[in-house]
């Protein structure tokens, strides 16, 4: 299944590296709060031609963040935002406190790094980077950097299913990564209609679908049955 949801919004300069950062926030806040808007069609195989229905989001709370933190991943647990955030030299992890918007933890990345999308999976968070190849791995706890490992192509969202890390690399192609060596086991395509879904972004997985941020001048979020 596929299905998408649009919200009115001005275009955007679509350079990846011009992604306003308060959009990203945006879109992860609402994914969590809009399971119930569904209608049906396809997300992966075939013969269905029609699009996927249209319909709309309501936010239902703000909560205060950084202006200044170019957000290219978001993920909340246990009462505590989780963000990681992009551009060569301000490029972080962080823990922040969601009523607050305080900073509770961070680790830099490194000057040489774009930092995207982020995903938790066995109480270690793994954070993608856009061009280096490269996906970091901490101890979710300390904060601790305790693996690294290397991918090919860009890496733009990155989600868990519980099992396998998905991420997204601006195609329409999200693929399923073991979490211990990082290697694809299983690439899916996604459609509306018959007609592939391009810059596929930020990633949540949500009982059981994936919810996608469609990095168009539409600000879509599609909403993806893998079964």
């Amino acid at each position: 299944m596929f299905r998408k949801k649009y919200w009115k919004g001005s275009e955007r300069n679509l350079d990846r590296a011009g992604l306003l950062p308060v959009l990203a926030v945006w879109l992860i806040l609402i994914l969590p709060l809009c399971p119930v808007h569904a209608q049906s069609v396809l997300a992966r195989p075939a013969s269905l031609k029609t699009g996927a229905p249209v319909s709309s989001v309501a936010v239902v709370n703000v909560y205060p963040h950084d202006a200044a933190n170019f957000t290219q991943g978001l993920f909340f647990h246990e009462g505590f935002f989780y963000e990681s955030t992009g551009l060569h030299g301000k490029s972080f992890l962080y823990r922040k406190d969601i009523t607050t918007g305080k900073t509770l933890q961070k680790v830099n990345m490194g000057q040489e790094y774009f930092g995207e999308g982020i995903a938790l999976l066995r109480n270690k968070i793994y954070q993608l980077t856009w061009k280096n190849g490269i996906v970091f791995v901490y101890d979710r706890q300390t904060f601790r950097r305790i693996g690294r490992m290397k991918y090919e192509g860009e890496g733009w969202g990155l989600t868990s299913d519980g099992r396998y890390l998905l991420m997204s690399d601006g195609s329409s192609t999200i693929t399923f990564r073991d979490p211990d060596s990082f290697q694809a086991v299983r690439k899916i395509e996604v459609l509306d209609g018959n007609r592939p879904v391009d810059r596929l972004n930020e990633l949540e997985f949500i009982e059981g679908e994936i919810w996608a941020h469609i990095f168009t001048p539409d600000s879509a979020i599609g909403q993806i049955s893998i079964a």
